[in-house]
């Protein structure tokens, strides 16, 4: 099992973006706004709801009184903490310069036909280079190659990505043929570690949140609302490492990673941005240990 510890991306670390920071009108310290109008601020790239109607001087970013922080705009709603709040364009190209060695890359739910990865060290030569097809169809027999729907891989990780570069600027574009806008929820550049061997008898299954409610007339509705997968994964970890993985799994507390149960072309069911709510040890041969991870995805 591989989970990869995020680094903290801001949008000043990007140094292009071809999505526009246009959502609504930009903030004026002169304007009289009213309740509940939205307004962007370029100097964060975030989104603010006024609370009190009026004219006020204040920056919204520094008045929590009268402006709501929404979070990122569009542009840039792929580096917060949530996998459902996508960055939405016709086809994304964004370039960032992380300062910093990594060694994994993964791009959460995401909307198109083909991801393309490109870094350079510090802007020269060239360190990583790929194409992933993001068709997910299963083609079996001459039947499916013809009328198989198109299948969206919602999420793909890379973690062959070179970390002994200490400075790798590094681009990526997803497009879609169909002229549908590209989504992504959530990009992420991380240092990944290997937990152990996930075994069988791992479980992996959906948690959802629709409410059903009855009216005066005893009628149920369904109030739907969103789902989380949740997993709980069996590890064998050898006896030395047990150490390192709880001081991980402790320094990894309540903040959203991306776990990948399995590897292999298939086993995508696996990965989930999330966190771990528990594990559990069980100290049971001298050699090795077991180890229990559950996990619920972030939307």
């Amino acid at each position: 099992m591989y989970i990869l510890n995020p680094i903290t991306l801001t949008p000043a670390m990007f140094t292009s973006n071809n999505v526009p920071v246009n959502d609504y009108a930009v903030w004026n310290a002169a304007t009289n706004y009213t309740i509940g109008t939205k307004v962007i601020r370029t100097t964060t790239n975030k989104i603010y709801r006024n609370l009190i109607a009026g004219i006020n001087a204040t920056l919204p970013e520094n008045d929590a009184t009268r402006w709501a922080d929404e979070g990122y705009v569009n542009a840039y709603k792929m580096i917060d903490d949530l996998s459902a709040s996508q960055t939405d364009y016709l086809s994304i190209n964004q370039t960032v310069n992380v300062g910093a060695s990594v060694g994994a890359l993964a791009f959460i739910n995401m909307s198109g036909t083909e991801l393309t990865i490109t870094a350079t060290n510090n802007g020269a030569e060239t360190i990583y280079s790929k194409t992933i097809s993001l068709d997910d169809s299963a083609v079996t027999s001459v039947y499916d190659w013809f009328f198989e729907p198109f299948v969206q891989k919602k999420d793909h990780f890379e973690i062959d990505f070179p970390e002994a570069y200490s400075n790798p600027i590094i681009n990526y574009t997803i497009t879609d043929v169909s002229g549908n806008n590209s989504k992504i929820g959530r990009f992420m550049v991380a240092k990944q570690y290997q937990v152990g061997y996930t075994q069988y008898g791992s479980t992996i299954g959906i948690r959802d949140y629709s409410v059903k409610s009855y009216d005066a007339n005893n009628i149920a509705y369904l109030n739907k609302k969103g789902n989380v997968k949740i997993m709980t994964f069996k590890l064998i970890l050898d006896q030395g490492e047990t150490n390192r993985v709880i001081r991980l799994l402790r320094q990894l507390l309540s903040v959203p990673s991306v776990f990948i149960g399995a590897t292999d072309d298939g086993y995508e069911y696996t990965i989930a941005h999330g966190f771990y709510q528990a594990f559990r040890i069980p100290l049971q041969t001298p050699s090795y240990n077991y180890c229990e991870l559950d996990i619920e995805e972030l939307i």
